[in-house]
């Protein structure tokens, strides 16, 4: 069975990190995997890529446009066939990034840019969206000292718009989004030990906030699942490890694959 997910969240938030870990363990499986990223993945879209992050002035308009093109090419050249064979792709950004960036950050209409996106897309959504929920500040120092593009280098309140656009397509579309919030790495210890709360039979992943609360049921209509952690960087906050990605999808991908022990 076919199967379509996606890792979106802002820049700097370890999106491409964990979308590599997940096609890396499901290969390693086996498992009929592909991993793509937006723009990108034909050459047109890489075409496209660094038109868009060469700096060049352009108007939100056009920038729409530019990413909606290579959508359209990497949906019909790449995405769909793979899906059509059986596939699980695995993608870094899709719709949700156009409708972050260019609604919530550029101020284009959302009607306009929904509309464009099935256009692009003919109709393909994502089976679930990850959502690597990570705050504004933190995400942007990771990039500090990196080349710059049109979004790197754009004022602080362009990214939070983003970032409050990811929140609100996460809180309004809970049965295909996971969001996960990086928590204090001191703190993994005693959430590993909760690792009952996992459910095998969950929909739906979990949310941990960064005040190292765990979200309960009652307070949510995801399932919730502790996980264990890992340091990364200096900030000691990390995102959670390879095999705790696949924990949380394993319900989904058990759908997606006959392996039984992914």
């Amino acid at each position: 069975m076919a199967c379509f997910i996606v890792f979106e969240g802002g820049d700097g938030s370890g999106k491409s990190t964990q979308a590599r870990s997940l096609f890396r363990r499901l290969r390693r499986r086996r498992v009929k995997v592909l991993r793509t990223h937006e723009p990108g993945g034909t050459p047109l879209g890489q075409a496209l890529r660094r038109l868009l992050k060469s700096g060049e002035t352009m108007t939100p308009i056009s920038e729409l446009m530019l990413f909606e093109a290579a959508r359209a090419q990497l949906v019909q050249q790449v995405i769909k066939p793979f899906l059509d064979q059986g596939g699980v792709v695995i993608a870094d950004r899709f719709t949700s990034s156009t409708v972050a960036y260019q609604g919530y950050g550029r101020g284009l209409d959302r009607e306009l840019i929904e509309r464009l996106d099935r256009e692009a897309t003919g109709g393909l959504e994502p089976d679930l969206t990850v959502f690597l929920d990570l705050p504004v500040e933190v995400a942007l120092a990771r990039k500090a000292g990196g080349p710059g593009d049109n979004f790197d280098d754009a004022p602080l309140d362009f990214h939070r718009r983003i970032h409050r656009g990811y929140s609100a397509l996460a809180a309004g579309q809970a049965d295909v989004w996971a969001a996960s919030r990086r928590v204090k790495s001191s703190e993994a210890q005693a959430m590993a030990s909760r690792a009952d709360l996992l459910s095998g039979d969950s929909e739906h992943i979990i949310a941990i906030d960064h005040h190292h609360d765990i979200v309960r049921p009652d307070q949510s209509n995801m399932s919730t699942v502790a996980i264990d952690h890992r340091t990364a960087g200096s900030d000691d906050l990390a995102w959670a490890d390879d095999n705790i990605l696949v924990a949380w999808l394993l319900p989904l991908l058990k759908q997606c694959t006959p392996i039984s022990d992914i």
